[in-house]
């Protein structure tokens, strides 16, 4: 079948499956709406009930059709936390379907507990683009945990290359504004933002040289990153001050993209990889949850 490209959500890996573009019509229920007028497909209830299974708690003789049998099917297999603290901050974003910048998807359901082989639990939202509708999983802390993360984008969508988690504030302002005047195609501006991440990343393990290559000394030298990196440090620094001076010399898109590469990569050393292992050690192992309805789970 045909359709998009979807990627898996494990934080390890992501492997591409097919996703259809949206559910096949099979067989239509028969249109209480008047003779004439053609009822919803069975599959087209199953993708209705699935997206808006939060708006409702019961099934069966209360439902109709076949969303009755879809919603018994997702109650006995979603289990829910409904008191998941979910932060709007996670629903604005850009859509990785077409492209829509800066904007906030629609949040059509939340706190959906898939339970893993092992008995873990695993939670996610479900977003939708409010320009190509679009649908985006976001996966996300627990219930039990007191602060509101977001693990996992899928699809991760074109840029899915330069996402990095756990950024500082401040670091990820800059790194963005990289991203952002890259793509509008003003390298010389993007190596200078780059330059600034660089020197935003070391202070925030208290290295605030006057001189940016004292502060990527003092980082190989405190540990933070590897000797056999201070080649790439050094060639961020040296595209940065190429694009901050004015000179006969520019940055070309391809120098910068370099420099972008070699930037993600650093962060992903210094930000991602401690804050993926600090969430591994405090993520709870989670109790199997109640059935809805006093069912057998």
């Amino acid at each position: 079948m045909g359709g998009a490209p979807f990627a898996s959500a494990g934080r390890s890996g992501a492997s591409v499956v097919g996703l259809p573009s949206r559910p096949p019509s099979t067989q239509a229920e028969p249109s209480s709406r008047g003779s004439g007028r053609q009822g919803r497909s069975y599959s087209g209830a199953l993708h209705l009930d699935a997206l808006n299974h939060d708006r409702s708690t019961e099934c069966g003789s209360k439902a109709d059709g076949m969303g009755a049998g879809v919603s018994g099917v997702l109650k006995r297999s979603v289990g829910y936390a409904r008191d998941m603290p979910w932060h709007q901050k996670h629903s604005f974003r850009d859509c990785p379907w077409c492209g829509l910048t800066n904007t906030r998807l629609t949040l059509k359901a939340q706190n959906l507990a898939l339970t893993t082989r092992d008995g873990d639990f695993r939670h996610w939202a479900v977003l939708g683009c409010p320009s190509c509708g679009g649908a985006v999983l976001i996966e996300h802390s627990s219930p039990t945990m007191t602060e509101t993360l977001a693990y996992e984008v899928v699809p991760k969508g074109p840029d899915g290359a330069t996402s990095i988690d756990h950024l500082p504030e401040d670091v990820e302002r800059y790194y963005s504004d990289a991203i952002r005047v890259l793509g509008v195609g003003v390298p010389d501006a993007a190596a200078v933002q780059l330059r600034r991440t660089l020197e935003a990343a070391a202070a925030h393990f208290s290295i605030r040289e006057r001189v940016l290559m004292k502060s990527i000394e003092k980082l190989i030298a405190d540990g933070h990153v590897t000797q056999s990196f201070a080649p790439v440090l050094h060639h961020i620094r040296a595209i940065g001050n190429v694009g901050a001076h004015a000179s006969d010399e520019r940055v070309d898109h391809e120098a910068a993209q370099r420099a972008l590469r070699f930037t993600t990569q650093l962060l992903r050393n210094l930000f991602e990889v401690p804050g993926e292992l600090k969430a591994l050690t405090v993520k709870p192992k989670e109790p199997l949850p109640p059935a809805p309805n006093g069912g057998p789970a």
